[in-house]
């Protein structure tokens, strides 16, 4: 069975701990955000279904909403922090070469080419951090494969 179906039986159960766990699984793998989104999507559709159809109840519906919503915490909190996290380097990247480009004015020829050189760093200290290293990391970072012992 794959995750996504795991999560959506988990949800439909209304076993939140079950939810939480295969949804932080799914972010381990650095799984599409919307794609975690879609299978918990489907699993509440399934859920209205049987209730239109007579087979599930009202409790059994909000069963399953928090366990949805246990899920929702989870991945909420992991895109915040992504989001956070990228203004906080631009922020302090910026602010590193605009204090060092003043230097490129100054009469001092080393002072002058250590202000360019700098900002040149930051910069593309900054650019990497945001771009380059999240895309490398996808590629290189493997999950961890799961030991079969019991």
């Amino acid at each position: 069975m794959t995750p996504f179906e795991e999560l959506n039986q988990a949800i439909q159960k209304g076993n939140r701990n079950e939810t939480k766990r295969i949804v932080q699984l799914l972010i381990e793998q650095q799984t599409n955000p919307r794609q975690i989104l879609d299978a918990m999507v489907g699993a509440m559709d399934e859920i209205g279904r049987k209730f239109q159809c007579n087979e599930v109840f009202v409790p059994e519906m909000l069963i399953a909403a928090r366990a949805m919503k246990e899920g929702m915490a989870l991945q909420d909190a992991y895109l915040e922090t992504l989001k956070s996290t990228g203004k906080a380097v631009w922020f302090t990247g910026v602010t590193l070469a605009v204090g060092v480009i003043s230097w490129a004015f100054s009469p001092i020829k080393f002072q002058a080419d250590m202000g360019i050189l700098l900002t040149f760093m930051f910069v593309w200290n900054m650019i990497g951090a945001l771009w380059l290293l999240p895309a490398l990391a996808h590629f290189v970072l493997k999950p961890a494969a799961k030991d079969s012992r019991p």
